[in-house]
């Protein structure tokens, strides 16, 4: 995403009240933006100079060894797929997002993309494709995958290198797998994240859409994306943009078999969570804290995340019941442009058991979500594990004690309410029960959080009764 960060955050009071059968809390809805701003100058390309110098040195010398032409065979005909898919697992409504083009005007300190638009930063060669939301979470998940875009053959891979800059660091290398096809060109895949970058070596063919590693934020990076760029040769100075448009001067169409829209508007992706999620700065990792079980009639939030909100669009979204019919519904104008954005409401919960739906439609495309209400909390039976750790009973009274399995040594334990505010902290802690009397906590779900080296800091529901 090779740019500066500049967080935006909107805070939009508007109380709304819903009569469909619904209780609605008179909570602020809440709408945090970020879009990327890129300081200009060739200085600081996210592959620099010195990187391209030994990636030159290196394909010459492989070329050797293969046998291969470094020139161009013929004119170029590869025609790419999109070079990055979810991994088994991640079903969100869409994953990435767009956050630079190639820089078409040669003039430095000078920006012009494909559309002739400012999407790009200066002496940008390729595409960046970002993962979002939870960018970080996915790259620790694994859960966005660098696949080949076209047939060919690896004339060059690194792995191993550090995976997670924030910024543009000197002498910073990236993991990457520069791909030879049959007329001559090439593609690159850079940033990848460490020890994921595919086991073939050089000389080894590849198809299109096979896995060549997980996205990272290796090399000249400031966060998790792709930089995916094409040549019509090996050298760098022949490179090209996929993108077809009026104000590409490199090629004269579109080099994708499907081009996407230089503006690709829609919904990425809902949650329903009842801690609102983490958003630490890189390189942290994000924690999404959403869940899909929940008790009936407590408070929760429910999230929408965009890609490219337009102003004068808007958004709608609705709670089904288990029969399909509407518990609450509302909508969302929007008034500003944003790469991207996320937005919250406060609802509360049904009462009724069953399998409810969270759906939001934004430029005509529909993301849901299903949840569940009161679903196996009253099991006094179960336990709950965190990564190693199992804590019994749950629910547990205010008057009882929690129940560790094996016990804890040294371990850190955080409660947190309905709203995400640690209601109390224990460090150091040894033993294998917490006694909960005259600890002045409210009855209704609160979440734990274990840390002691070994376990896990993932939070767990917890239900507190009288």
């Amino acid at each position: 995403m090779h740019q500066q960060l500049k967080t935006l955050a909107l805070v939009v009071y508007i109380f709304t009240s819903f009569q469909l059968q619904a209780q609605v809390l008179n909570e602020p809805e809440e709408g945090h933006s970020a879009d990327f701003t890129e300081e200009p100058g060739p200085e600081r390309p996210c592959i620099s100079a010195e990187e391209y110098e030994v990636m030159e040195k290196t394909l010459q010398e492989n070329y050797l060894m293969l046998g291969l032409d470094q020139k161009a065979i013929t004119a170029m005909t590869t025609k790419f797929a999109w070079p990055l898919r979810q991994a088994n697992g991640l079903n969100d409504c869409s994953y990435y997002y767009i956050t630079n083009f190639v820089d078409q005007d040669t003039t430095a300190d000078s920006t012009r993309d494909w559309n002739c638009g400012k999407r790009t930063y200066d002496d940008h060669k390729g595409v960046d494709i970002a993962p979002y939301p939870y960018s970080l979470y996915k790259m620790d998940s694994n859960q966005v995958e660098v696949v080949a875009a076209a047939p060919g053959t690896i004339v060059a891979r690194a792995d191993g290198r550090f995976d997670k800059n924030c910024d543009w660091v000197s002498g910073s290398d990236a993991n990457y797998v520069i791909i030879r096809h049959q007329d001559g060109s090439t593609s690159r895949y850079w940033h990848m994240k460490k020890n994921t970058v595919t086991s073939k070596v050089v000389g080894q063919t590849v198809v299109t859409g096979e896995y060549l590693g997980v996205v990272g934020s290796s090399g000249r990076s400031t966060g998790p994306h792709l930089h995916f760029e094409v040549s019509r040769t090996s050298n760098r100075s022949d490179y090209v943009d996929p993108f077809g448009g009026i104000c590409n001067a490199s090629n004269d169409s579109t080099l994708w078999i499907n081009q996407l829209p230089y503006i690709d508007t829609g919904i990425m992706k809902v949650s329903t969570n009842t801690i609102s999620p983490v958003f630490p700065a890189c390189p942290q990792t994000e924690t999404p804290n959403e869940d899909s079980c929940f008790l009936g009639g407590v408070s929760a939030k429910f999230y929408i995340f965009i890609r490219n909100q337009r102003a004068g669009t808007s958004a709608a979204m609705r709670i089904l019941r288990p029969d399909g019919s509407v518990f609450s519904s509302w909508t969302k104008d929007f008034t500003d442009n944003f790469s991207r954005s996320y937005w919250s409401w406060t609802r509360t919960y049904p009462t009724a058991t069953g399998t409810y739906m969270f759906e939001a439609s934004y430029n005509g495309k529909v993301c849901s979500k299903p949840f569940r209400i009161n679903c196996n909390l009253t099991d006094t039976k179960t336990k709950e594990g965190v990564a190693g750790t199992l804590f019994f009973p749950n629910p547990i009274s205010t008057q009882s004690a929690i129940q560790f399995e094996p016990a804890l040594n040294g371990a850190t334990l955080l409660i947190y309410n309905s709203m995400g505010i640690v209601v109390q902290r224990h460090t150091n802690f040894t033993g294998s029960s917490l006694p909960l009397q005259n600890t002045h906590l409210q009855p209704g779900v609160h979440y734990i959080q274990i840390a002691d080296g070994v376990s896990g800091t993932g939070p767990v529901k917890l239900v507190l009764t009288d």
